[in-house]
């Protein structure tokens, strides 16, 4: 986050780290997403230049090149309350995500506190925090929409 940009966050089911499969899933061998009918399974990859192959090609993925992407790394989380505390974070996250990426979350907010932002993580454990209207399941993003999460907000 670019904290002499931003006033506040509003999250929803974001992850905290990068995930390899959408950044050089084909290397790999786990498809990003799948189409299926009744016969067939098919998994799908996003063309990208990303490799971690052969360290020589410029599009190789470093280590840098994940951390760089990392909102948990804690060099960056440092530089960033240096320059500005005055950030708002809100996220909405479910604890089942698919893409488990919960704990992460939590690390993360847990993180920010400590760094004397205020910082907000609904973390939706299970059905009982189903209302019909803002969260309508407990699979990625909920099926929260963007309207209804910025009027609560």
């Amino acid at each position: 986050i670019a904290p002499w940009y931003v006033d506040g966050v509003i999250d929803n089911s974001g992850t905290v780290l990068p995930l390899l499969e959408c950044i050089i899933g084909k290397d790999l061998s786990r498809p990003e997403f799948f189409f299926s009918d009744l016969n067939k399974l098919v998994g799908m990859f996003i063309k990208t230049y990303w490799t971690r192959e052969d360290e020589r090609l410029s599009y190789f993925f470093t280590n840098e090149n994940y951390m760089i992407r990392s909102l948990l790394n804690s060099s960056h989380l440092t530089i960033q309350a240096s320059v500005n505390k005055n950030i708002i974070l809100v996220s909405y996250h479910s604890l089942k995500d698919p893409f488990n990426t919960a704990k992460d979350k939590q690390t993360l907010f847990l993180a920010y506190k400590e760094l004397g932002y205020d910082a907000t993580l609904h973390l939706i454990k299970d059905e009982s925090e189903i209302d019909g209207r803002f969260i309508k399941d407990l699979n990625h993003g909920m099926r929260i929409t963007d309207k209804a999460l910025f009027r609560k907000e």
